[in-house]
């Protein structure tokens, strides 16, 4: 494996496969050491440390596309593999809520708290590529895909009212006021990202606040795309429904995971594809687990002054939707995408997406600012 050596947030340079695991995975990890693997039993040496090598290397790679923006890539042990993991590690809780040939991709923005924007398009207009949305970007930035919106023709209002506006957002944000309102069925699960104290976006469900867990009745019905198993739900036509947390589908989601007095943190996006499979994703219930493990042992200088464990989480537009890239001085790096929907683009087109730019201690103010503060919490409810 080629070596990724960068800075750590948390202090000290990452060289080796093993140790990228245990400082990128935290908690506890940094004894970590890869799980033995009955099939190298008997082999050499030199076969033994390349098969070893090649083990950690498809399970977890650790990559910096630019000073503070740090990729970490997770994939479940394939059948008959012993996981890299040490029993009861947050990576190893994490594979454990991986079906077979996902990904779990985890992009850390140290310091992006404080840098973070909502990029999206004029009232009336079309979905977008990310690629378009993040042209005037300042760089390095790292990008998630946004909020739900009305994404095909024939979706209803709570009051039955067609809806053929395609681009819409769902629920209020900062780059539109023709949004369309959230439908009282989900809208108190429904959050929002502000920036600099005004909506930014509205998404959901609202995943952790402050490190905690929000009680979302997933076993619902209004939270099921086919309660029975077989038969459509007749919520599915409401725009911005929910229904779909009950499917395994390739999800997103933004933490943010601040200082103890507030002064700094760190923004995490997370994205889980599956290569367009709804079946080999992540429910909402699992993906809420997995984001707050993610989120957690993310590295981050914010732990380093007082705080750990205290992130606030929103889920994201997930399927074809879910993104993530770099936007650098060359233009915008594709990390992951969803894949499917009726737009027919290999990468689809949406109302608004988050940027968040480093900002680490000693590049002071030299780099252009990106946005403002950003903070997470429940949608407006009025």
């Amino acid at each position: 494996m080629q070596k990724v050596n960068f800075t750590s947030p948390l202090g000290g340079s990452i060289a080796s496969p093993v140790d990228s695991v245990a400082t990128s995975i935290g908690s506890g990890a940094a004894t970590q050491r890869a799980a033995p693997d009955a099939r190298l039993a008997g082999l050499s040496s030199r076969v033994r440390a390349k098969v070893e090598g090649d083990r950690v290397r498809r399970q977890v790679r650790v990559q910096s596309h630019a000073p503070g923006i740090i990729e970490t890539s997770i994939r479940p042990a394939a059948q008959g593999e012993a996981s890299v993991a040490r029993s009861g590690s947050p990576l190893a809780k994490i594979q454990a809520l991986m079906k077979e040939d996902s990904r779990y991709t985890r992009l850390t923005v140290v310091g992006g708290s404080s840098e973070t924007t909502v990029l999206g398009t004029e009232n009336g207009a079309l979905p977008r590529h990310p690629d378009a949305l993040t042209q005037d970007i300042a760089s390095p930035a790292a990008i998630v895909n946004g909020g739900y919106f009305i994404h095909k023709q024939g979706l209803t209002a709570d009051d039955g009212q067609t809806l053929d506006k395609i681009g819409t957002p769902i629920g209020p944000t900062s780059h539109r006021q023709d949004h369309q309102p959230i439908s009282t069925i989900w809208k108190p699960y429904y959050g929002q990202v502000k920036i600099n104290d005004e909506t930014g976006l509205c998404s959901g469900p609202l995943l952790a606040r402050n490190g905690a867990l929000e009680p979302v009745p997933f076993e619902d019905n209004k939270f099921l795309y086919r309660p029975d198993g077989k038969t459509e739900n007749e919520l599915n036509k409401l725009a911005g429904a929910m229904t779909p947390c009950g499917d395994p589908i390739e999800r997103s989601a933004i933490s943010v995971n601040m200082s103890s007095n507030g002064e700094h943190g760190d923004v995490i996006m997370h994205a889980l594809t599956a290569g367009g499979s709804r079946t080999k994703g992540a429910t909402m219930a699992d993906w809420q687990k997995m984001t707050k493990l993610g989120a957690d042992s993310a590295q981050d200088h914010a732990r380093t002054i007082g705080t750990g464990g205290n992130a606030s989480t929103l889920a994201l537009d997930g399927g074809g939707s879910t993104y993530l890239g770099v936007r650098s001085e060359t233009g915008l790096t594709t990390l992951v995408h969803g894949i499917g929907g009726i737009s027919g683009d290999a990468i689809r087109p949406t109302p608004n997406v988050i940027a968040s730019k480093p900002a680490l201690p000693a590049q002071g103010n030299a780099n252009a600012a990106v946005g403002g503060r950003i903070s997470i919490d429940q949608a407006p409810q009025d």
